[in-house]
């Protein structure tokens, strides 16, 4: 009976050592979350991968450690710096955007290191994963789904007259290229003329922009997130022609942009975060799902009056509302 007991009370201690290991798990050990990203302005995803890990336990400069060398805005050298930060043994790896996913993921099937994306633009097309449901190996994250054709819907709200849009797109970049298409095919059911122009983001962008047609009537950013860093002088280069511009995050709408309908860079970091503590927490890259960001509408009043545009109240009562 004795020996029964001693059994009991071993079995009762394992166990409970084990819940406390699964459900205190970030505080026990240190953890070190490599980061790679592609857009300056994608750093709002950072922020909120930061503050979605410290409402979870993760503390930095405690039991979490983020290793993160800047942006990369060249994607020539993504590779290279991908490379460098598997080299330090991260635990995980958090990318930003298509071009830094797309890097990530190479040295994730060398390594074996977990990747987290988000976010990311159309991950099965770009060739990230092949099923969104059952992410392969160990690359899973967070992607905002197909908004252009909704966004493409609604400026014919906000400006019903419109005619001609003016797409300014990268065309060394998948998620632009792939945006531009599904753009195009939604236009052809609205009735709308979409024109493309090239921008790099070498050299003097604002004087880019400058080429682009007199005869438009609105402006319409792809999912693009460089393109996000330079929501300001895209928004200027709108104001001026009194043109309604249009971009997939809310960080655009805050740089002057009309409205957009999409997601918050932000929130997709928090967003991510959830995912990033349950690979921390053993479970494997492979059975966790790619999740949508959740979209919202964000509507810049400023900008509005600066073109001469009332908005209409039933779109306004129900959107994220900037005043500057």
């Amino acid at each position: 009976m004795k020996k029964l007991s001693i059994i009991a009370i071993t079995l009762l201690a394992v166990l409970a050592f084990t819940i406390y290991s699964i459900f205190l798990k970030p505080h026990n050990r240190k953890y070190k979350i490599a980061v790679l990203n592609y857009s300056p302005a994608a750093e709002c995803a950072l922020k909120g991968l930061r503050k979605g890990l410290e409402k979870q336990g993760y503390i930095e400069g405690g039991n979490l450690t983020i290793i993160y060398h800047g942006c990369i805005s060249d994607k020539k050298q993504l590779p290279k710096e991908a490379a460098e930060l598997a080299a330090l043994n991260p635990d995980l790896i958090y990318s930003i955007s298509t071009p830094a996913t797309l890097a990530a993921k190479e040295v994730g099937i060398k390594t074996g290191i977990p990747i987290v994306f988000g976010p990311v633009n159309s991950p099965l097309e770009s060739g990230i994963v092949t099923s969104l449901k059952h992410p392969d190996e160990n690359i899973t994250g967070v992607t905002f789904g197909p908004q252009e054709p909704r966004r493409l819907e609604m400026l014919t709200r906000f400006v019903p007259e419109i005619k001609r849009i003016l797409v300014p797109y990268n065309p060394n970049d998948k998620s632009p290229v792939i945006s531009l298409k599904k753009i195009q095919l939604v236009a052809e059911t609205l009735g709308l003329e979409i024109i493309p122009i090239v921008l790099t983001y070498e050299g003097n962008f604002s004087k880019q922009l400058t080429n682009a047609p007199l005869d438009i009537d609105a402006v319409f950013s792809p999912t693009d997130s460089m393109q996000v860093s330079y929501a300001k002088a895209i928004a200027n280069f709108a104001i001026q022609r009194k043109l309604p511009y249009t971009c997939p995050q809310k960080e655009g709408v805050k740089a002057g942009a009309l409205f957009s309908y999409g997601f918050s860079l932000e929130n997709v970091g928090v967003q991510a975060s959830r995912i990033v503590h349950m690979i921390l927490s053993g479970t494997p890259a492979v059975e966790i799902p790619v999740e949508l960001s959740e979209f919202t509408l964000s509507i810049n009043i400023a900008t509005a009056e600066q073109i001469g545009l009332t908005i209409p109240d039933y779109l306004s009562s129900n959107a994220f509302i900037i005043r500057q």
